[in-house]
């Protein structure tokens, strides 16, 4: 599958209106200190990704499950990161902390989606230069989850416009965490995010996530530990 990799942050250049009626609002305290790092060009640091924990524990407060498997997938992938010897790590972390984001509003819409929203929806995605993938363009009215995967693209305008995040490998690791094993032009970020959501102990179970770590330090190769996920299907 081909994929279009965002770069420079060009994508959502003037975004001024929401490609759903409501994305959340962020109105703890910290996010101002989160938004002024991230339009910065500092390094990530331990503080800055406690703040973001701490904006997430408030943002899923209604929702501790989704809370969990996120701490748990940062978890996951600052691991994955230093086994393959990833440039950054604590950027890895960051990644599987927000790449669930954008899931409780997505939900909500699927409680209400027509095909003619979808379509609007889609218009709305096209308009700021994010185009969607065969996978995400399938609409069942009679099974509406179906396009829950918006949550990655939409996720990713969160991200940029909520957060403040500028980092281009970051919000395509967002964008594209869904795509399961259609890695065929993907980066090692967005690869690290898809594996360590898919293996993470919280929502997946020790046993998979220990098989798969142990084979990732023999093989150091990524691919490798997504093909033997790909053939357990």
């Amino acid at each position: 599958m081909a994929i279009q990799l965002y770069k420079a942050n060009n994508v959502t250049s003037g975004f001024h209106t929401n490609p759903i009626k409501t994305l959340p609002e962020i109105s703890v305290p910290a996010i101002q200190q989160i938004k002024t790092h991230f339009g910065s060009s500092k390094p990530l640091t331990e503080e800055i990704l406690q703040l973001v924990r701490e904006w997430l524990k408030f943002y899923f407060r209604k929702h501790e499950k989704r809370y969990q498997h996120s701490i748990s997938t940062g978890v996951a992938a600052e691991e994955i990161a230093m086994i393959i010897d990833y440039t950054d790590p604590i950027k890895a972390r960051l990644v599987g902390l927000l790449h669930d984001i954008a899931k409780t509003p997505v939900k909500k819409i699927l409680k209400t989606i027509t095909r003619e929203k979808f379509e609007k929806l889609n218009n709305r995605l096209e308009q700021l230069g994010i185009e969607l993938l065969e996978p995400e363009l399938i609409f069942y009215e009679d099974k509406r989850d179906n396009i829950k995967n918006l949550h990655a693209p939409i996720g990713m305008l969160m991200a940029e416009k909520k957060l403040g995040i500028q980092d281009y490998e970051v919000l395509n690791a967002i964008r594209y965490h869904t795509l399961g094993f259609d890695i065929d032009n993907l980066d090692v970020l967005s690869r690290i995010i898809i594996l360590a959501d898919k293996i993470e102990p919280v929502k997946r179970g020790h046993v998979l996530y220990n098989e798969s770590i142990d084979m990732l330090r023999v093989t150091k190769d990524l691919d490798s530990v997504l093909n033997v996920l790909r053939n357990k299907q």
